[in-house]
């Protein structure tokens, strides 16, 4: 259970702008993958291989980010710093 279910930080006004980061970091790491099989389809060129533990890693990381900015976008209006109006 995180802390916001736990209610110990329910009053932080940065909650979306703080997923939003973590979400677009991992994005900015993840996509090299992109480029990563394009080199390896031999679209694009490269004086080196790429190494398989490097596009595991770049591909775990564009999921992590999709997943983040997800979850963000399907629970955009729950973690609103403004209490919800009955």
């Amino acid at each position: 259970m995180g802390f916001r279910e736990q209610a110990l930080f329910e009053d932080c006004p940065c909650w979306r702008l703080g997923l939003l980061v973590i979400g677009l970091l991992y994005i900015v790491v993840g996509i090299n993958f992109i480029f990563q099989v394009l080199v390896v389809l031999g679209i694009l060129p490269s004086t080196q291989p790429v190494p398989l533990y490097q596009m595991l890693v770049t591909f775990g990381a564009l999921a992590a980010g999709l997943a983040y900015l997800i979850g963000l976008a399907t629970s955009w209006k729950r973690l609103s710093s403004k209490p919800a109006q009955p």
